[in-house]
């Protein structure tokens, strides 16, 4: 998707095997300035994000700010540009820490942190599903650790699944659409939350340095669990769920209630088990939820079922 991108903007486009070769020509041969990851104009660009979040902030900062980590360039300019404020006097409380991320089957800088190492080894990896964020040689990696020890944070590894989770947790939640080197900010922020790393009661800012939209892939990681298959199966809903609705559009009622109800009134005698079933399905569809807790006599929780709007708009199309 990002070579479409290019070609729709009229760009010429070159594979090759050696992209360091290919630059090195490009920039000898034009008189465009090459920006990659080694330049010094890179990380003066990517200083604004930190100064832009600070700024929103009334220059009070965030107890943490939680950073994707793969030439390690992010998180250098951030912290040059968090060292610059101080200098000036600009933010108002104690700076944030760093928390950064990386993929687990590409992590050098990672693994040089945990090991306590000033720089990170390169590493071998053949192939990678992520390659925006894997880099196993990465140019800033003696900066990074630097600015992640400097101001007390932390470096986290997140495998794939991780990943996937967070970035369903983001488009869900949120209504953003994350590229996966992006979502490696939000899986790791999570992960040091679960190993006591971050306090529950501390603020972090996490940054989403890409959309998914680029890359068509993600949206098949966000939609892989549903069943298109079934949407509209609501056409065809069959009896005993019609009349599930029809009691819980009358008032909420719990699971036993339920079953009672229809063997009462409709004469369908089914188990409990095979009532729940049918909410379950009722709830995927959307037309149900489980909302009201009430106590029974023993003083236990029962949770209640009530009906959605949508199942109120269903019921009243079918009926």
């Amino acid at each position: 998707m990002k070579i479409l991108q290019a070609l729709a903007y009229d760009a010429e486009v070159y594979f090759t095997n050696d992209p360091q070769i290919t630059i090195r020509l490009l920039g000898e041969s034009s008189s465009q300035y090459i920006v990659t990851s080694l330049s010094p104009l890179l990380i003066e660009g990517y200083k604004t994000c930190i100064l832009e979040i600070l700024e929103q902030f009334d220059w009070n900062s965030p107890d943490w700010v939680s950073i994707p980590i793969g030439s390690g360039s992010h998180i250098t300019a951030c912290w040059k540009a968090l060292r610059e404020t101080e200098k000036l006097d600009l933010v108002k409380n104690s700076l944030p820490k760093i928390l950064g991320g990386q993929i687990s089957s590409c992590a050098p800088i990672a693994e040089a942190f945990m090991k306590n190492k000033e720089d990170a080894e390169p590493l071998q990896v053949d192939k990678t599903i992520f390659p925006e964020i894997s880099d196993p040689s990465p140019a800033w990696a003696y900066t990074a650790l630097r600015a992640v020890r400097e101001l007390g944070g932390a470096i986290v590894k997140v495998d794939e699944e991780e990943l996937m989770k967070a970035i369903k947790l983001l488009a869900k939640n949120e209504g953003i659409l994350a590229e996966p080197a992006s979502a490696v900010a939000l899986a790791s922020m999570i992960k040091a939350v679960e190993l006591g790393v971050i306090k529950r009661d501390e603020s972090v800012v996490y940054i989403v340095t890409g959309s998914g939209m680029k890359d068509p892939s993600i949206i098949k990681v966000v939609t892989e669990s549903r069943n298109f298959s079934e949407m509209g199966k609501e056409k065809r809903i069959g009896f005993t769920k019609m009349k599930i609705l029809e009691l819980l559009f009358e008032k909420p009622l719990h699971g036993y209630a339920i079953q009672k109800e229809l063997a009462l009134r409709h004469g369908l005698k089914i188990s409990l088990p095979t009532t729940y079933e049918h909410l379950r399905d009722l709830q995927t569809m959307g037309l149900i939820q489980q909302s009201l807790i009430s106590r029974n006599r023993e003083k236990r929780l029962r949770k209640k079922y009530i009906i959605t709007e949508r199942g109120k708009w269903f019921l009243r199309r079918t009926v």
